[in-house]
């Protein structure tokens, strides 16, 4: 056995420098939402840190206490791969869950108990260090990747569905924003001058357990959605009393929102509208299973642009996004031809008009 000196350097030597400025200059970590702390989801979406030097580092000493001798540097990357992506499995695992939790737990409550995936999962990686096991890291973050894929399917249905029909768009996008501020906390917190160091890298892994936290103590004073408790639990006086706790508390606070949405442009773009596209097409009975098969090819994208960007990067260099422009293109004839406009509809008028256009299409 080695002693702990002797693991350090040998570890060091397999791997690369730290990125200028720490962590953070490497890291791309991004969560959701209106919803209080849904943030927590792109707080820890993508941790793609390419030279997450000390996670390495300790991956390899894990190694060399338990058999003595070093990997090879091309075996640290594969781990480390094999790491992230075990975020984008728990994603697709979570969005094939999502439809049926929105159907019996409701939407609301289906976002409170994704949050138990989030805490298991920053505890794993809060403890991997102490507990020496980098396997710790990989199922912290697959439990952490389903709530992802349960929040960012739910929550869009969750808002759509409480909002008035006027303000629906607004609010239903209202959860973008905070895409951006996940993007800009993980950056923060990566930092060398803030958690991106030897002996806090365990703190930022385990960080989204806060907006978690915070999600678990405000969520319940929200409503449940009125549709829901009137289509699929068939409560009425639910559904009335839903009806003005949205009126009397949500709406003010989600207005705040749509304020911040305002101002990060980002939020109200096409990333968030294609998060609402199935709400507003789909009827209530259809519309757990739309979201479930449209994260599901999410994810799954997800994993394949993840598994493949690296070598389209290498083959056509500076060309790298062209194909992407011409699958936007795509995309933008597709949307045109068979996607209805649905500003200022009832979700009855979204179907009708939905069916007409593709019946015209089809003739």
């Amino acid at each position: 056995m080695l002693p702990p000196a002797a693991r350090r350097v040998i570890a060091e030597r397999r791997l690369c420098p730290l990125p200028p400025g720490g962590i953070g200059q490497e890291c791309r970590c991004f969560p959701l939402k209106s919803v209080p702390g849904e943030e927590k989801h792109f707080l820890h979406l993508l941790v793609t840190c390419g030279n997450l030097k000390f996670i390495q580092m300790f991956i390899n000493e894990t190694w060399i206490e338990r058999y003595g001798k070093p990997l090879e540097s091309e075996v640290i990357t594969l781990l480390w791969t094999i790491i992230i992506t075990a975020f984008c499995v728990g994603g697709v695992v979570g969005v094939l869950i999502a439809g049926p939790m929105a159907i019996t737990c409701g939407r609301r409550n289906s976002l409170l108990l994704s949050n138990i995936f989030v805490l298991v999962g920053n505890l794993l990686m809060g403890l991997s260090k102490t507990a020496r096991s980098f396997e710790m890291i990989l199922i912290g973050r697959f439990f952490t990747g389903i709530s992802s894929g349960v929040g960012v399917n739910i929550n869009p249905m969750y808002l759509g569905e409480s909002a008035p029909k006027k303000i629906r768009g607004t609010v239903a996008l209202s959860y973008a924003p905070f895409t951006a501020a996940g993007l800009v906390t993980g950056q923060v917190l990566g930092l060398s001058e803030v958690l991106g160091r030897e002996e806090t890298w365990p703190i930022l892994l385990s960080a989204s357990a806060v907006p978690a936290l915070i999600q678990l103590a405000t969520l319940p004073w929200c409503p449940e959605s009125p549709k829901y408790l009137l289509i699929d639990k068939e409560d009425k006086d639910m559904c009335m009393k839903a009806s003005l706790d949205i009126k009397t508390y949500t709406m003010p606070y989600v207005s705040v929102i749509s304020i911040f949405a305002s101002i990060l442009s980002f939020g109200i773009g096409p990333a968030g509208v294609t998060g609402i596209i199935p709400m507003e097409i789909f009827d209530q009975t259809a519309r757990p299973s739309a979201y479930m098969f449209n994260g599901f090819l999410f994810w799954i994208n997800f994993i394949i642009i993840r598994l493949t960007f690296p070598f389209i990067v290498e083959g056509l260099g500076s060309f790298c996004y062209v194909p992407f422009l011409f699958l936007s293109f795509l995309f933008v004839v597709f949307i045109g031809i068979f996607l209805p406009k649905t500003k200022g509809k009832t979700f009855l008028e979204i179907s009708k008009e939905f069916h007409k256009q593709n019946a015209r299409g089809l003739k």
